[in-house]
This record gives C-alpha cells, sequence and structure tokens, in this order.
C-alpha cells in the first residue's frame, strides 16, 4: 500500500512541466469559465434560446473543454484514492494530463495578453509577443532541462550496472566456465 506521494512523484517525473500545469488547472479552469461568461454576451437562437457566442481562440469549444478536464479529474480521483498504486495505473492519465496542461499555458497566453494591455496600450502588440515568446521558451527549456536531467540519470545511476554485468560476463567466460 503505497500513500499518495507514489503517484505525485511518478507524475512529476513522467510529465514534469504537464504535471506541474495540471496543478494549476484548477485556477485557470476558473479564469476560463469567468472570462467566457463575462465577456461573452448572450445571443439568441432561432428558437430563442439563450446561447453563448464563441470567446477567445482558447475558449470557442468550452464542452470540449469541460469534458477534458472532467475526465482528468475523474482518472486522478479514483486512481488517488485506491491503495493499491502501480505506476502502470496512470498510463490512461497521461493524455489528459498533457491535454490539461496544453489547455492551461494557453489560459497563461491570455492572462499575459490581458495583463500586457493593462500595462501599455500603446506597446500592446509587441509587448504580447515578446512576453509570450519569453514565458514558451521559459516553459520549453524547463522541460528539456527536466528530461535530459532524468535520462542523465538513468544513463549515470543504471549504466554502471550494466558494465559491471558485462565484466562479470566476460571475466566468466574468459576463465573457461
Amino acid at each position: 500500500m503505497e500513500p499518495l506521494s507514489y503517484y505525485l512523484k511518478n507524475l512529476f517525473l513522467n510529465c514534469n512541466v504537464a504535471w506541474l500545469l495540471c496543478l494549476l488547472s484548477p485556477i485557470s479552469l476558473l479564469y476560463a469559465l469567468a472570462v467566457y461568461f463575462r465577456y461573452q454576451p448572450q445571443a439568441r437562437s432561432p428558437q430563442g434560446n439563450p446561447t453563448l457566442r464563441r470567446g477567445f481562440h482558447t475558449y470557442n469549444n468550452l464542452s470540449s473543454v469541460l469534458t477534458v478536464y472532467a475526465m482528468a479529474y475523474l482518472w486522478m480521483g479514483t486512481l488517488f484514492s485506491r491503495p493499491h498504486k502501480e505506476e502502470r495505473f496512470l498510463y490512461p492519465v497521461y493524455p489528459l494530463i498533457a491535454l490539461v496542461g496544453a489547455h492551461t499555458l494557453l489560459v497563461l497566453f491570455n492572462v499575459v495578453d490581458v495583463l500586457c494591455e493593462l500595462v501599455d496600450k500603446r506597446q500592446v502588440v509587441l509587448g504580447k509577443s515578446a512576453v509570450r515568446r519569453l514565458l514558451l521558451s521559459v516553459v520549453v527549456a524547463l522541460a528539456a532541462m527536466l528530461t535530459v536531467s532524468r535520462v542523465a540519470a538513468g544513463y549515470r545511476n543504471y549504466f554502471g550496472t550494466l558494465l559491471s554485468s558485462l565484466c562479470a560476463i566476460v571475466c566468466y567466460a574468459n576463465s573457461g566456465g
């Protein structure tokens, strides 16, 4: 019986930045919903029912976003509540974590856009693109650094065992055994 920290550590090792973004997802979902419902005027469908118009490019299909979030939260809630934990149980969750992390990054881009508009209305286009590039560069660099460090640690920690096994086989073969 493993503690909850077993899954949290494994998810960080396997999904690194996507998992960190997924941990921010409740805040990003609330922001996305607030923006969607606050800034989208209600229109009338041909039958007279109120419908929501399309929002930001990230929120143009709110039902799909909510479906992915619901699936991810249900899977993680189910897995985290079980006393028997194995890494193989996490495999179905990895794509959902990637999707939720990607949506969180898009929401962060929209937050950056809003903040750039609030700070300086004249340099909005230049400021938005520069800050977006910086944010994306930081996320990609962090993901690359964590991934390379994990590969290097695996090589360093397991290659010695492989070499000693090969030496033992070669020595055993040379001794005539």
